[in-house]
């Protein structure tokens, strides 16, 4: 989830806080890219964007994908019910949009349509269905 401020999931203050709360990542990332990221200013709108150069630089250096990443976690979130499925679906969307030719085209149209009638239930089994399927496929990759 060091992710979360590269797509603003959490406010810079937020993922402050969850940097200092969270010690383990540290073992995850590595002690000079923890350091580097627990003493920003992330008051600072430059300190949010080195952030976003050090978290970037870190799945490239592990050969990582940083959006196929936040993919699983937005589809576990939807899940999962941590947040809407609309949510979800837009954020899927959105991945598409950026050229991430994983995420199944689909998911726009939910979105879209997610957005137009504000009402999950018509289309949530087969968005549960499409995001579980795409979760194992991504999984599993």
């Amino acid at each position: 989830m060091v992710y979360a401020i590269f797509f603003d999931d959490l406010s810079p203050k937020n993922f402050s806080g969850w940097l200092n709360e969270n010690t383990k990542i540290e073992e995850e990332i590595g002690k000079n890219a923890y350091f580097e990221l627990i003493e920003k200013n992330y008051n600072d709108h430059l300190a949010v964007i080195d952030a976003r150069k050090i978290i970037l630089k870190l799945y490239n250096d592990a050969n990582a994908d940083l959006k196929r990443d936040y993919a699983i976690h937005a589809l576990q979130q939807m899940l999962n019910n941590k947040f809407p499925l609309a949510k979800g679906c837009k954020i899927l969307a959105n991945l598409n949009a950026d050229g991430c030719a994983f995420v199944p085209i689909v998911f726009a149209g939910y979105s879209s349509e997610l957005n137009n009638l504000e009402q999950e239930e018509y289309y949530r089994d087969r968005i549960i269905k499409d995001s579980r399927n795409l979760l194992n496929t991504l999984e599993h990759c």
